[in-house]
């Protein structure tokens, strides 16, 4: 198998469900109170307590959607074998500070082993790690089973695959400084669809994610020795 090399854009956007917009959070006087996520109403809530002291609770960024773009270096051709990498740092200001992203995976060729197939079969393993400030810090492992079809220029793909999320979010809301917490586990199945366009070296794709969340994906960049490039 040839050497291959890829380095592009990959922009995302997720949208955002009712029911990642608000969590219980434990209140430090008992108890737990629906507040908004940062990704919530930017309202923000306050309690009442009978001692007279109130709890206030910060509103979130009142999102629908939630976009990023992301470079992305991929490299094959050793057994079959592609190893990706994807990473992306900004500061979001004193309030917020960094926003880090990092991402790699590996995907493997199943159908070098078989002759003759109608269609090209690939498992991969995708890890990604995001942290926003000392607020959020979330990590996705993804194990997949992946099909495409070529025609021509084109190439249609999709696959299966499990996931396995976590995050953690935590910030102090009142005077009394005493955090918030809130964690997340999640185990979905996410199904792939999508296609992909080889113009030369200049490749172009696109693709839709259903899991615990909806996302479509858009990406494009350079490619050479390879036709595909997909997640």
């Amino acid at each position: 198998m040839k050497f291959q090399l890829y380095f592009g854009i990959v922009t995302t956007t997720g949208l955002i469900k009712n029911s990642q917009k608000t969590f219980e959070a434990s209140s430090p006087y008992g108890g737990t109170v629906e507040v908004p996520t940062i990704f919530g109403s930017n309202e923000p809530i306050q309690v009442q307590r009978p001692n007279g002291l109130a709890e206030n609770y910060p509103g979130g960024g009142s999102m629908k959607i939630l976009p990023l773009a992301v470079p992305q270096l991929s490299i094959g051709g050793l057994y079959g074998t592609e190893v990706s990498f994807r990473y992306f740092v900004t500061d979001l200001g004193e309030d917020v500070g960094q926003m880090n992203l990092f991402g790699w995976g590996l995907r493997h060729s199943v159908s070098q082993y078989f002759e003759n197939l109608p269609v090209d079969i690939a498992v991969g393993y995708y890890n990604l790690s995001y942290k926003l400030g000392d607020y959020v810090d979330s990590r996705l492992n993804l194990i997949t089973t992946q099909a495409d079809y070529s025609v021509g220029i084109l190439d249609f793909y999709g696959g299966l695959g499990f996931e396995m999320n976590k995050m953690d979010i935590e910030y102090t809301p009142n005077e009394e400084n005493t955090p918030v917490t809130h964690n997340y586990e999640n185990k979905p199945f996410r199904f792939i669809a999508g296609v992909n366009l080889n113009l030369g070296v200049f490749k172009l794709h696109g693709d839709y994610n259903l899991s615990s969340s909806s996302v479509f994906s858009l990406g494009m960049g350079l490619g050479f020795g390879t036709k595909k490039v997909k997640d």
